[in-house]
């Protein structure tokens, strides 16, 4: 097996480079070139030592063969050998061949590329496959529309759900764009196709977008006007057939949960986390199925619908035999139950609990989990309820909108005022909820003089998710900042701000800050910066309010030549008004680089930390010396101590020596000492070559 991968990568490499000599006789230039490179390693860990050895060579050309026609094309072969203590070396190989070709004829302009990728182990199993390939064309025609056209298909591509598996894609696109003086233009549609080999994973996405931007200046330049419209509709539909049928999702309107050891009735809350898409993310920090309580995870669909599957997504790869039930109900108090004391089968590939029963009408429906304590967290990120159909369905035909629009008077070099605003209107998809945004921002800057610059912004938003039910979020932020140069050696600067945030009526946070900064040059070679933050944080939906403090100094100079010194301090601290809970952190550190001569250059750093709890020192030294331009010398030290975590130095050094211009030989050795723990050492040999 193995020689026979062997002569299949000869072959394909004497294949290209025929290629590569038939393009490079024909054409008008040709460039070639390629790299050697291998590498030697061994480690010594606990008396137990590794070795490893890699080899990788590429090879590389480009060319014009004729006057509209540009080709490049790559080639690689890695081969990695590695072994743990004194078993048997594994080893893997890569190979991967890419190319393109670029043809301009007189109105058009094609593009072609391709890529493959073979990984293979010891016994010749194919580990992992991957190749690309896409065509492009477009017009190149001048005061006319620019038509283009795409195609793309790629395998193993990384997919929302299916992360490094056998996914196959597929994309056609085309359209046209339009660009003058103060317009320009564009669409697009796509037709995307993901496709998955192993799962049967079938999700079809068609797309309509387009745009539209205008730009006008009036009265010289003093007012500038500029306008932008977006929309977008897509077709979405998931064909999975992970039952023989297609599983349709149904949209929620809210998502709902509980912590009710009687769940035969009482109402669920709206949690609406448990619906926002994010799959990945946990929908709330109680939400552990673990921890000992009955957790109640429902859904309000906002009206009666049939439904038949339920999804409950958790946090980690966790295949534990927990019981659940289904219930249903009208009215989110009294609930039915549908199924009793069951154990659903875990999804590894979806990392998801799936509930299959037979099909009912309900407006809401819910998932219990009997308790149980374990050590192990388990935290829930979706849940999504869903029908089975046996034919083809469209799931999700969505639009998008967006328009925002810009207003720029400058009627003078040091006075300006910049205000816009935009709009979003955004329907759901299968991963996200429909919502509505709003914003306005405004900016006044004034600079009478080099000496003195004023500058004030204010911005305001509004967002919400339109099928939760929830009330309107609010943000408005307003700053003002003040810079005065007063000589060549001080410069200060001042600035202050504030946030809210609201829900609806109510304001739910209040965020001040202020910060006062200067600059100055104490003498030539020193030079300092200094600055105070003071902030502000209060949740109304809490007593408690937080006051923030930071402090920083730091000195930078070159008293020789040869020598560059940086000082640093730092202190931070947190209070709170009612809990009265204070926290502080100071923060010490120093560099130090000289060069001692010519040749020979020293590096010093040493960092303390300290808080409360915790106090950490850290210090660094480098010193390299240079001989002659073909070799390099180095050493480094690195120590690490504080009460939090064990003491550890590493001492290291490095020979490089460079043969010639393209080719290098790399030497490094390194030993690691950890109180408590057996000394580690490792070194490497590495030979780099291009030609």
């Amino acid at each position: 097996m193995r020689a026979q991968f062997i002569n299949i990568v000869f072959v394909a490499i004497k294949a290209l480079l025929l290629t590569i000599g038939l393009l490079a006789t024909e054409g008008l230039y040709a460039d070639w070139g390629g790299t050697l490179s291998g590498s030697a390693a061994s480690s010594t860990i606990d008396t137990t030592r590794s070795t490893s050895y890699e080899q990788q060579y590429t090879l590389f050309t480009s060319g014009q063969p004729t006057h509209n026609i540009r080709y490049s094309l790559s080639g690689l072969f890695r081969h990695l050998q590695s072994n743990s203590g004194t078993g048997v070396h594994l080893w893997t190989t890569e190979y991967r061949p890419t190319g393109s070709i670029n043809w301009t004829m007189p109105l058009l302009d094609m593009r072609g590329d391709g890529s493959y990728r073979s990984d293979r182990d010891k016994t010749g199993t194919m580990k992992m496959t991957a190749g690309a390939a896409s065509l492009r064309g477009q017009t190149i025609w001048t005061g006319l529309p620019r038509l283009f056209a795409s195609w793309s298909w790629a395998k193993n591509v990384n997919d929302l759900d299916l992360l490094g598996y056998d996914t196959r894609t597929r994309s056609l696109s085309a359209g046209a764009n339009y660009s003058a003086h103060s317009i320009y233009a564009n669409y697009e549609y796509t037709d995307l196709l993901v496709r998955n080999a192993e799962t049967d994973l079938d999700r079809v996405s068609l797309s309509h977008n387009g745009r539209l931007d205008l730009t006008r200046s009036a009265f010289d330049r003093v007012l500038n006007l500029s306008a932008s419209y977006q929309a977008s509709t897509r077709k979405e539909t998931d064909n999975s057939t992970f039952t023989g049928e297609a599983l349709v999702v149904i949209r929620a309107n809210a998502g709902l949960y509980t912590s009710d050891p009687s769940p035969d009735f009482d109402p669920l809350d709206t949690a609406p986390a448990l619906v926002d898409g994010l799959i990945e993310l946990p929908a709330g920090e109680n939400y552990d199925l673990v921890n000992g309580e009955t957790h109640n995870f429902g859904l309000d669909f906002g009206q009666q619908v049939a439904i038949d599957h339920l999804h409950l997504y958790v946090d980690s790869l966790a295949a534990l035999p927990l019981t659940w039930s289904i219930w249903q109900s009208s009215d989110n108090l009294n609930w039915t139950p549908i199924l009793s004391g069951t154990t659903a089968p875990f999804s590894t590939l979806f990392l998801r609990y799936e509930f299959a029963f037979t099909e009912v009408q309900t407006r809401y429906i819910k998932v219990t989990v009997s308790p149980q304590l374990l050590n192990t967290p388990l935290h829930v990120t979706e849940l999504r309820g869903l029908i089975t159909r046996s034919e083809f369905e469209e799931d999700d035909r969505t639009t998008d909108q967006r328009v925002s629009s810009r207003i720029l008077l400058t009627p003078s070099e040091w006075l300006s005022w910049d205000f816009s605003g935009d709009a979003l209107r955004q329907s759901a998809t299968l991963t996200s909820l429909a919502r509505e945004e709003d914003g306005l921002q405004t900016s006044l800057r004034l600079d009478p003089s080099n000496l003195t610059e004023f500058v004030s912004r204010y911005s305001w938003s509004r967002s919400n998710y339109t099928e939760t039910g929830d009330d309107f979020t609010y943000s408005t932020s307003g700053s003002a900042m003040l810079r005065s140069t007063w000589s060549r050696a001080l410069t200060t600067m001042a600035s202050a701000s504030r946030t809210e945030e609201r829900d609806g009526e109510f304001l739910q946070r209040r965020n001040d800050w202020g910060r006062i900064e200067a600059r100055t040059i104490l003498l030539p070679a020193l030079r300092v910066t200094t600055h105070f933050i003071y902030g502000e944080d209060q949740r109304f939906d809490d007593q408690d309010k937080i006051f923030s403090r930071s402090y920083m100094s730091e000195f930078e100079g070159e008293p020789t030549d040869r020598s560059q010194v940086t000082f640093s301090y730092r202190y931070e601290s947190r209070s709170a008004r009612v809990s009265a809970v204070r926290k502080y952190q100071t923060t010490l550190g120093g560099r130090l680089n000289y060069r001692l001569t010519e040749t020979i250059n020293l590096t010093g750093n040493a960092t303390s930390m300290t808080d409360p709890l915790r106090q950490d020192r850290s210090y660094d030294g480098i010193v390299s010396w240079t001989p002659t331009y073909k070799i390099s010398l180095g050493g480094s030290f690195n120590r690490i101590e504080g009460n939090q975590d064990v003491n550890s130095s590493q001492y290291s050094i490095q020979a490089v020596y460079n043969w010639s211009i393209r080719t290098e030989l790399t030497a490094s050795y390194a030993i690691n000492e950890r109180e408590g723990e057996d000394t580690s050492s490792s070194g490497r040999v590495s030979l780099f070559t291009r030609f």
